[in-house]
């Protein structure tokens, strides 16, 4: 009999996680060449490249242009994969998206694990998110592209698994050698996103007290506070204790851009920063063709020039996803909901 800090059998979730996988590499593999070499897929190459001919010297080579190194080491280590570089790099990508599976279901077990009267069969809801991941337009799409985004996807799955794994394993009086090594799991998870990319490394690191606040009861908060706060904070340090010595390795940027990369919201002398904001937003989700919205049916005369979430997305999926979110709203699932919202 498992005791309550054991995870649902794992083996229930190998037959699906091959099965998915064979899927994945089928839509991902083909033609992976065929696509022209996107012009950040040539910039990253050949940083990879500068790292293999001198990695003592050029091993941040990235950091001159305040991006962060992980993903330019992996091209580096990876390049024997192909004689190409373009290719080796989306064959590096497809790798990512191939350790981005089973993560995903992780994940998903976790967040069907907060609904203790759930009635269907557990592999169910991990079974669509895994068919919704590998058919994403995208995600697909980035998945194929000697780019970054596949890394930063594995390592936000990885740190909300493991942020609801460590939460359950608290709230569910877990040895003390259980909670250490999912800490040490937890921040080991956060280091490999705080060395690829910045800010959203920062806004991620709040999953782990959302989990708690969504596995503990009114009554039992306090005392589950306490034995979560001394082990996020270990996490904390640990992962600063070598996110740190990166950030401070290149001196070729003001040490604000190396912390933040570009960020949009400095102080602007003209132009207000929620404007800014706003412009962005509509960038992402409004699809526009010379600054007039364009809505589902388009005008092929007139190719859409903005709102990249609806164009990769495609309008189905595009508008699922809020549905999505209302039904479990609808459901009082509110649990998950705050969860799935927050990250």
């Amino acid at each position: 009999m498992q005791s309550p800090t054991d995870t649902q059998p794992r083996s229930h979730l190998l037959p699906l996680t091959l099965l998915l996988l064979a899927c994945y590499f089928i839509l991902r593999l083909p033609n992976l060449r065929d696509m022209p070499p996107f012009t950040d897929e040539t910039t990253y190459t050949r940083w990879a490249q500068i790292i293999l001919e001198d990695p003592l010297h050029h091993l941040f080579v990235s950091m001159e242009d305040a991006k962060l190194p992980l993903h330019y080491w992996l091209l580096a280590l990876t390049r024997p994969l192909a004689a190409d570089p373009i290719l080796a790099g989306r064959l590096l990508s497809v790798l990512l998206g191939a350790l981005t599976i089973p993560a995903t279901l992780l994940f998903a077990r976790e967040l069907w694990q907060l609904n203790p009267n759930a009635k269907s069969n557990p592999n169910l809801f991990p079974a669509l998110l895994g068919a919704l991941l590998i058919t994403n337009p995208l995600v697909a799409l980035n998945q194929r592209l000697a780019l970054a985004e596949p890394l930063l996807l594995f390592e936000a799955v990885t740190v909300a698994w493991l942020s609801l794994r460590l939460a359950r394993l608290i709230t569910h009086d877990a040895p003390r050698p259980i909670l250490l090594r999912a800490t040490l799991l937890l921040s080991g998870a956060w280091t490999l996103l705080l060395i690829t990319k910045q800010n959203s490394s920062y806004a991620l690191w709040i999953l782990p007290p959302t989990a708690l606040l969504i596995h503990s009861s009114k009554s039992q908060f306090t005392t589950h506070l306490r034995r979560f706060l001394p082990l996020y904070t270990l996490a904390t340090l640990l992962a600063l204790a070598l996110f740190i010595p990166v950030l401070f390795s290149d001196y070729t940027q003001d040490l604000h851009t190396r912390i933040f990369y570009k960020p949009i919201f400095q102080n602007h002398t003209t132009i207000s920063n929620w404007i800014i904001a706003k412009e962005n937003l509509i960038t992402l989700v409004s699809p526009r063709s010379d600054l007039h919205a364009q809505w589902w049916p388009h005008d092929p005369t007139h190719p859409l020039e903005e709102g990249w979430f609806y164009l990769y997305l495609t309008p189905p999926l595009f508008f699922l996803a809020p549905i999505g979110l209302l039904w479990m709203a609808h459901r009082r699932q509110w649990q998950p909901l705050l969860f799935v919202s927050i990250w």
